[in-house]
């Protein structure tokens, strides 16, 4: 089973290049996986990386930032999520969530797809944040709640009320169809996901991130279906980020059994942060039992 690591490229040039070839030659790690990056010109940190790991004939994959960003904040052109009473979501930390049906924010992704497509041709695109807001490194989810913390801003309304054939006007409206929004909210995620699909090179593989999750509850807070998402060829990786579950390994397993069940294990890569030696024991009792393993920079 490949086991892919996680890097963060400095600014610092001139060791940068040493560093990574250590880290890749002494784990024996199958490619490398990069953070977000999106500008029209191409990054030389990246690039380095990129030759690098193709010198070692080594996988590559670039993780992109999908519907969270404090940028798109600043544009006049910009609409805020809102939650069911029509009130803007207001940042208290450094994660500034945007609708996925927003027009700019669809836009705003293909471009970033676009670009890096046209600097690196990575082997994989990893979709970071690919969902309806959901702030799942910061925020506890009530599953629940009657009236979830989603995007209700007015291209969700317009939209929705277009699918169900009655204009929405009230919270009260939406609280009494809220059944259908679900289903609305996971039609309008998964159709978003074919968009995305048409503009990646055939040669390039789509994994799509999932919160730290159980399969049944992914729907509600993400409107992500990890079985229409592998049924459209991509892999799907939860993000099973050992800090936020503090070190509860029995927890994870079980969270992964839950994605064997159903769902073609080569087409599952988890993503770990791993911090100890018995974290490090546990991902090698995974050996060969999915698509790949990717695992952060945090690796001591």
């Amino acid at each position: 089973m490949p086991i892919y690591y996680h890097y963060n490229p400095s600014n610092d040039l001139v060791n940068e290049d040493r560093q990574l070839l250590e880290i890749l030659d002494s784990q024996q790690f199958d490619g490398v996986f990069l953070s977000d990056v999106f500008a029209s010109k191409e990054d030389k940190r990246v690039r380095l990386a990129i030759d690098r790991a193709n010198q070692l004939k080594l996988k590559t994959g670039i993780l992109i930032d999908c519907f969270q960003g404090k940028d798109q904040y600043h544009s006049e052109y910009f609409t805020r999520p809102m939650n069911f009473k029509g009130a803007i979501y207001l940042p208290t930390t450094d994660y500034y969530p945007i609708c996925p049906n927003n027009p700019v924010a669809i836009r705003h992704l293909l471009e970033k797809i676009e670009s890096v497509n046209k600097h690196y041709q990575p082997d994989y695109i990893y979709l970071n944040h690919f969902q309806f807001p959901f702030n799942w490194e910061e925020e506890n989810l009530d599953i629940q709640d009657q009236t979830p913390q989603y995007c209700y801003c007015p291209f969700c309304i317009t939209e929705f009320s277009s699918v169900i054939g009655e204009i929405v006007t009230s919270s009260a409206q939406i609280e009494e169809v809220m059944p259908e929004w679900l289903e609305w909210r996971t039609d309008a995620i998964s159709k978003l996901l074919g968009t995305v699909k048409r503009v990646i090179p055939k040669k390039t593989a789509l994994i799509v991130g999932l919160p730290p999750l159980a399969v049944i509850d992914l729907p509600f807070a993400t409107g992500l279906l990890p079985y229409s998402i592998v049924e459209e060829g991509c892999f799907i990786s939860p993000m099973l980020y050992h800090k936020k579950v503090s070190n509860k390994i029995m927890w994870i397993e079980d969270i992964l059994d839950q994605y064997k069940i159903d769902l073609n294990q080569r087409k599952i890569m988890p993503y770990f942060q791993i911090q100890n030696r018995q974290e490090r024991a546990f991902l090698e009792n995974l050996e060969n039992r999915f698509g790949g393993l990717i695992v952060a920079d945090s690796l001591p």
